[in-house]
């Protein structure tokens, strides 16, 4: 009776609802993070979080100084774009060119085999000429021996 009443305790304690916090999220260096439901990207700490009605800094009252240094960061991140799309359009070349190569190779490759399959074939169909011969040389040997030759 110990052992039920302790399981079932030790179940509702397992089972039962825990209160949830939400996590401050993985930020980085501006405080902001991308919203895996929507892609957006959002801030929840420094100058770019949305403040609440009740907040008396308002967006347009950042610094020119702040204002400059997002500019410089964004332009920043687009010619890294540029350069992550230019060297994705080289690699997808280098890509194309790799694939040409191997499509050469399997055709090479196809056609040794192909030679070989026919090499085969005639050293078979030799083979069972040799054979055809020898037989027939066993033959007449036999004949020849028992007509007493």
């Amino acid at each position: 009776m110990k052992k039920r009443s302790f399981l079932v305790l030790f179940l509702l304690i397992i089972l039962s609802p825990l209160n949830i916090y939400a996590h401050p999220g993985g930020l980085d260096a501006n405080g902001g993070h991308y919203n895996r439901k929507t892609g957006e990207y959002h801030y929840h700490k420094g100058p770019n979080a949305i403040k609440s009605s009740s907040s008396s800094k308002s967006s347009s009252s950042y610094s020119s100084k702040e204002s400059r240094e997002y500019k410089k960061q964004i332009d920043k991140l687009k010619k890294s774009n540029t350069k992550l799309k230019d060297n994705n359009s080289s690699l997808k070349e280098e890509l194309k060119a790799k694939n040409n190569e191997i499509a050469e190779y399997k055709e090479k490759l196809e056609k040794s085999e192909n030679g070989s399959r026919i090499f085969n074939t005639v050293y078979f169909i030799l083979g069972i000429g040799v054979g055809i011969i020898g037989l027939n040389l066993y033959k007449k040997k036999k004949e020849e021996k028992d007509k007493g030759f």
